[in-house]
């Protein structure tokens, strides 16, 4: 049986009231609350299964206990048929109701044990109004509901036992209550014997039954919470891996995942796609004159410009390496994508960070756009790469701090 209920938000506080309880002795058959809620919503539907099947079953039980009425008390047989076939009847109808309506955790377990306090009372009942010489043997009979109740009904032990001891005290006070059992107990002690007997072993396969359940569930319920621990711990190594430590931004690899999932959509839908390659102009210089830590501070503001002006679900923002980024822009018209470069470059001149080493005296960046329609086949995704990247180069050549397009083409980069 696998836990059905969602896990807590605090699954390492879950997971040790766990395994407390794995090592915790199980005589007393319960957990801690919040694991004892999960137990019992997990095997409801499981329990309400099991109820509703042996109260199917119940029609053939009772036609058995009028077989021994007519046998043994035939002077109340009419009166006999008459109740147990309407309590037949009822235990259809809640039978059907259980089916129709979503019953609390405990309902199955109280319906199993009202059915056999139920067909007991019956036959203690029918006991009374009987005047047969074998009406003594009626008592046997309830050994059978004790047995139905503890291994086809199987409710909760503790409830079992509690419901399996007022049997027993009524079946022992209404034996001994008979006048003729005063007079001669030796067909009484034989019956209250098989009684307690058949009570006995039920119980003791009750206990271990539910024992090896609950056994079971908490073994299920740990493996779920460290399979869910290992695939987080997993989650957090992939995004880590897809992860640029110093600007929090994508890295390469997840760029080109990425770029190519894009590619093959966008083949498929002939829609626009936008390469942009960015590289921060004169960076050596700036790294040379204020040093690497400086350096890194200027790449993660640079890093926090961009990203604030590539905010479209489904765009990408990754550092490409060095000094180097690269977007990528779906379904975005050519005439959008230039005026979404133009932009992010005027993005980087607010920052207004000093560059002394830089003609404009301010940290600046030069942007390669590659971007159109994609169709067909001839033109790959590197290709499309590589012309971003021709473009980047021709920015640079031409005073750097501003945008340069190009075309893609089979194999090559074309300005």
């Amino acid at each position: 049986m696998l836990p059905s209920s969602p896990l807590s938000t605090d699954e390492p506080t879950l997971l040790t009231q766990v395994d407390e309880a794995l090592r915790a002795p199980r005589r007393l058959l319960s957990f801690e609350p919040g694991i004892e809620r999960r137990f019992r919503d997990a095997s409801r539907r499981e329990r309400l299964k099991a109820t509703q099947l042996a109260g199917v079953l119940m029609s053939a039980f009772m036609c058995l206990f009028l077989l021994a009425d007519h046998a043994m008390t035939p002077d109340v047989f009419t009166v006999a048929l008459w109740l147990r076939l309407g309590f037949v009847a009822v235990v259809a109808l809640l039978t059907a109701l259980t089916f129709k309506w979503n019953v609390g955790r405990r309902a199955p377990d109280w319906q199993a044990v009202g059915i056999g306090l139920t067909i007991v009372g019956l036959n203690l009942y029918l006991l009374s109004l009987s005047t047969s010489p074998l009406r003594q043997l009626v008592l046997l009979g309830s050994a059978l509901v004790i047995l139905y109740l503890n291994v086809i009904l199987r409710p909760r032990f503790q409830l079992a036992a509690l419901a399996t001891g007022l049997m027993l005290v009524a079946l022992t006070f209404t034996g001994v209550s008979l006048p003729e059992a005063l007079l001669d107990l030796r067909l009484l002690l034989p019956v209250l014997a098989a009684i307690f007997a058949t009570a006995s072993c039920s119980l003791y396969f009750l206990y271990h039954l539910e024992a090896e359940e609950r056994h079971n569930y908490l073994m299920s319920l740990r493996h779920r919470l460290l399979r869910t621990r290992l695939a987080g711990i997993n989650a957090k190594l992939d995004q880590l891996a897809r992860l640029d430590p110093l600007t929090l931004l994508a890295n390469r690899r997840h760029a080109d995942e990425h770029l190519g999932q894009l590619w093959q959509r966008a083949q498929h839908d002939h829609g626009h796609l936008a390469v942009l390659m960015m590289d921060i102009d004169h960076f050596k210089a700036y790294n040379d004159r204020h040093g690497h830590p400086a350096g890194d501070a200027c790449l993660r503001a640079v890093a926090q410009a961009l990203k604030h002006d590539l905010r479209r679900a489904g765009d990408l923002l990754a550092r490409y390496g060095g000094e180097e980024f690269i977007a990528v822009l779906h379904d975005v018209p050519p005439d959008e994508a230039l005026k979404t470069a133009e932009r992010i470059v005027q993005a980087v001149r607010n920052l207004n960070a000093a560059h002394e080493d830089s003609p404009s005296q301010r940290v600046t960046i030069s942007v390669g756009l590659c971007n159109g329609q994609i169709g067909g086949g001839e033109v790959s995704v590197q290709d499309w790469v590589a012309a971003a990247d021709q473009a980047l180069y021709d920015a640079k050549r031409s005073g750097r701090d501003c945008v340069r397009q190009a075309t893609a083409r089979q194999g090559q980069a074309a300005a």
